[in-house]
């Protein structure tokens, strides 16, 4: 378990902050995914031995394998917000969104390519809070922007840069 804490730490988590699972015989870490309501609803997997390119959501192979009930959104990072900070970022995935975190920001992860169906909630959030989307460097990222109406595509996934350039690229980014 503690490789498995590790591995997340390098990948610049700070995996105390979460409710994690995890599954060291098969080599599974798990994270939690809550509706808008704050109740837990579904789960995403990790395999950190899989290659990135693996196929996508299979339960039994996959990297990454998210599960939700059919027709029930789910987020990560819910369970986390500062209430204080009225910006929250809006990712496409967990390790994305941890970062920001452990830097002091809000955010949450989407977990999807296709967000439409997040679109009512998000106009709901926005009557609180101030939502700015990062996208990746994709079409999904590039739809992920449209839909929360607000926001950028980042050069480079945010869990591949350091920690100074997420700063300046965010303060670059509100300071416009």
């Amino acid at each position: 378990m503690e490789t498995m804490k590790q591995h997340l730490i390098d990948r610049g988590m700070d995996p105390s902050k979460y409710p994690i699972s995890y599954d060291t015989a098969e080599g599974i870490i798990t994270f939690c995914l809550y509706n808008g309501s704050g109740q837990f609803v579904g789960y995403q997997q990790y395999r950190p031995s899989q290659p990135s390119k693996q196929k996508k959501n299979d339960p039994k192979t996959g990297r990454y394998y998210t599960y939700l009930p059919k027709d029930t959104d789910g987020v990560f990072g819910l369970d986390v917000l500062n209430h204080e900070d009225r910006t929250i970022y809006i990712v496409e995935g967990v390790f994305k969104a941890a970062v920001l975190h452990r830097l002091g920001y809000n955010a949450i992860a989407v977990l999807t390519s296709t967000p439409k169906r997040l679109k009512p909630w998000f106009k709901i959030l926005r009557q609180t809070w101030n939502l700015v989307a990062i996208g990746d460097n994709d079409d999904a990222g590039r739809k992920l922007v449209n839909i929360v109406k607000n926001g950028f595509q980042s050069p480079t996934d945010l869990d591949e840069m350091s920690d100074e350039d997420i700063k300046s690229l965010l303060g670059t980014v509100m300071n416009r």
